[in-house]
């Protein structure tokens, strides 16, 4: 004789006890239960929330060119930016620099301009700023004239992107360092970046530029020559920082990454010249930060 109706129905029944038992105890309760191929998600009741599903589909993201699909009643989140490696994991005056970690995904990014200096270090004081978002647009490999070259961003090129206020098309990311550059970007500034995959964002990545030297307001650059490298930005804005830029000018041995002291113009134009020198030497004399705040940026 086959049992196995009979003893399934036990079990069903025991554990409807069980279940039940539970739904009274210690307070709780639960009105109604399902065994399905959907779910709910973020359903609250006092101090609690619960999400759940059974049943579902293959969870997953699959893509190809600029699509992707997701798969599952679930979705993951995008992995966080990552942070930079060295030589681009210390900060600057008008470079925010982060790692994609798309890994083949087409992803968006987006920043958030979380907080600012005091007023008194901007010619235009961008307090009211904080809270604006933008999109990074797609990266090109820039040279060190200013121009847009073809991939592999080799030797001194780097990957630049910009900000805009329009989304951006997913896409996928070169798996190397982009340095985001646009008037945005302002010093002693806090921002944050997430990623976004078309149907959530990631967990936020704080980055920055400058924290504010003492007695300056901006281009402190880079801290001092050890007999090997530059060391990172020392909250001191000296000879050191203006050495600094005229040596990457003059192309000398020991001259810094251009982007440490690559701070002119307004949007950054990617070239170091004798232009840069000058507003580090402002900086230096004590002056402010020249440009528009972020929210007059065009």
């Amino acid at each position: 004789m086959n049992r196995k109706p009979q003893n399934t129905i036990g079990t069903l029944a025991i554990l409807l006890i069980v279940l039940a038992g539970t739904q009274l105890a210690g307070g709780f309760e639960l009105d109604w239960s399902t065994i399905d191929g959907g779910g709910v998600m973020w359903s609250t009741g006092g101090d609690y929330k619960l999400s759940g599903t059974i049943g579902q589909p293959d969870a997953g993201s699959s893509s190809g060119g600029a699509y992707v699909l997701h798969g599952g009643f679930w979705h993951s989140s995008p992995d966080t930016p990552g942070d930079p490696p060295s030589p681009h994991d210390r900060r600057t005056n008008r470079f925010l620099s982060f790692l994609p970690d798309d890994e083949g995904t087409p992803l968006a990014y987006q920043v958030e301009l979380v907080a600012v200096g005091p007023a008194e270090c901007y010619d235009n004081d961008p307090t009211n700023d904080v809270g604006l978002e933008w999109w990074v647009t797609e990266p090109v490999c820039t040279d060190t004239d200013g121009n847009v070259v073809s991939p592999p961003c080799t030797g001194e090129d780097v990957w630049r992107s910009r900000l805009d206020p329009n989304p951006q098309p997913l896409s996928v990311w070169p798996q190397d360092v982009v340095h985001i550059a646009d008037c945005e970007v302002v010093p002693i500034a806090e921002y944050e970046i997430t990623a976004y995959d078309g149907l959530g964002f990631s967990a936020p990545q704080a980055i920055g530029t400058i924290q504010r030297p003492d007695l300056k307001c901006w281009a402190d650059c880079v801290g001092e020559w050890d007999g090997a490298q530059w060391t990172p930005p020392n909250q001191v804005v000296n000879m050191d920082d203006v050495m600094a830029a005229v040596f990457y000018f003059k192309q000398v041995a020991n001259k810094p990454h251009r982007i440490w002291v690559e701070v002119d113009d307004e949007a950054v134009n990617m070239v170091l010249n004798f232009t840069d020198i000058q507003r580090i030497v402002q900086g230096f004399k004590g002056e402010t930060y020249p440009f528009r705040n972020p929210a007059a940026c065009p």
